[in-house]
């Protein structure tokens, strides 16, 4: 049986390209205030790790 990366790819994505959700975890780690206004979301393409 194969794996299936894409399921883990799109919980991933769902949770990271979401401002309100960046804006809430972000104070969660830092314990500082972030503007959604401020958040700006960069996707790589193509890029392999």
């Amino acid at each position: 049986m194969k794996a299936r990366r894409t399921y883990k790819d799109s919980l991933f994505r769902d949770i990271f390209n979401d401002k309100k959700r960046l804006q809430g975890i972000y104070y969660a780690l830092t314990g500082e205030k972030v503007a959604i206004k401020d958040i700006k979301i960069t996707t790589l393409r193509g890029t392999f790790f």
